[in-house]
């Protein structure tokens, strides 16, 4: 029988830290190209929506006796060809937000260092930061937990020191602008700053039996990303408004000064680590649950194939954001869905205390969101190509 290994703050922090990550820093660019008053609409909804899609996948995971990461239970509730789908968009969606922590940790690294002894180029900080990654996702998710512990608390203090630099500069038109033409254009990129399944799997793991207390661990583990992104939104599209830049931070420093790039980018930095710590696990959990692989194949495939994207020349962070969770996280989504409905059918454990009140009537609406969010997202990204 498997034991509780961390505490319910550790398994909180754990799926707060997966789901911080690179997205938080083109939510601000995001949410100026709509106006705020959307942008934060965007945040409320999409943060209960990716909520109640982790609220679906931990039943999923309570109501099966075996260890199995997104892809295997989709392939044990609704069949091989959907697992093998499932398992494509895991590690397509993973791999692309690895890149995009990569492109993002050596951007911010720079910025932070820029002018001193150890200004390498972006491109050397990425790889510099990736080694460190990889040494953490080599060591597992007991190592993991205790990371996201305290780079989350690092990210809470930074976020509080953002706000507070950015009150006296925060401009009334700024946060009044609103540009309906672009309605769509956050869905993607919010859709993927919410994105948080690869953990729920790992935290169920580590709260076996414990169905009410990983209910109450995954509300808040979505509620806190929830606040600290409207609050980072706020702060920065308070600034610099129409001229927020693609990583938030970058922008946000040239206006607020040298104390505002250092705080700004630290939070970038161990925003976009937390998430790279816990997708890479996750990632390597799939290719040793679901795929079978030794656990050398895992890491080798998990860790050198995003590297090898982001050498060849994948530079653009936005894109590449919003690609991931348009149309690779809305085709998750729709899976999870389906397969919560079959779980609640073939399920082998009772999850009677994990009580999801109107469940299949609230998935139903999310199954119509996603599946025209996808497609109208997906030819906005293209639109913007």
């Amino acid at each position: 029988m498997r034991k509780q290994t961390i505490s319910s703050l550790e398994a909180m922090m754990l799926i707060v830290g997966s789901v911080i990550g690179a997205g938080v820093l083109a939510i601000p660019y995001a949410v100026a190209q709509v106006g705020f008053s959307v942008g934060l609409a965007y945040l409320l909804i999409m943060g209960s929506v990716a909520i109640m899609l982790h609220l679906f996948l931990g039943e999923v995971a309570l109501r099966t006796k075996e260890s199995l990461q997104i892809g295997g239970l989709t392939r044990k509730y609704v069949g091989p060809l959907a697992g093998k789908v499932m398992i494509t968009i895991v590690v397509l969606f993973s791999t692309a937000a690895m890149v995009a922590y990569t492109i993002g940790v050596g951007e911010a690294a720079y910025a932070i260092f820029e002018g001193t002894a150890i200004a390498f180029t972006p491109e050397l900080w990425s790889v510099g930061l990736w080694l460190l990654g990889a040494m953490i996702v080599s060591l597992g998710v007991r190592t993991l937990a205790q990371m996201e512990f305290v780079f989350a608390s690092i990210i809470f203090l930074v976020i509080a020191i953002i706000a507070g630099l950015s009150v006296p500069h925060v401009s009334v038109d700024a946060l009044t602008h609103v540009d309906l033409s672009k309605f769509f254009f956050p869905f993607g990129i919010v859709l993927f700053a919410f994105h948080g399944t690869v953990a729920i799997p790992q935290v169920e793991e580590l709260l076996p039996k414990q169905q009410r207390r990983m209910k109450r661990v995954i509300v808040w583990g979505g509620l806190v990303p929830m606040m600290l992104y409207g609050l980072f939104a706020w702060a920065v599209v308070g600034v610099t408004g129409l001229e927020t830049t693609e990583i938030a931070t970058i922008g946000l420093g040239n206006v607020l000064g040298p104390g505002a790039i250092i705080f700004g980018n630290l939070f970038a930095l161990f925003a976009m680590m937390t998430s790279f710590f816990g997708i890479g696990l996750a990632l390597r959990r799939t290719y040793e649950w679901d795929l079978k692989r030794k656990t050398w194949q895992a890491l080798a495939l998990t860790l050198v194939v995003p590297l090898a994207v982001f050498l060849a020349g994948i530079r653009d962070f936005v894109t590449t954001i919003q690609l991931a969770g348009a149309v690779f996280g809305s085709i998750e989504a729709i899976l999870i869905i389906i397969m919560f409905w079959k779980a609640r059918e073939k399920g082998n454990v009772s999850a009677r205390a994990y009580a999801l009140h109107y469940a299949s009537f609230i998935a139903s609406i999310l199954f119509i969101v996603f599946l025209v969010g996808g497609v109208l997202g997906f030819f906005d990204v293209i639109s913007f190509l």
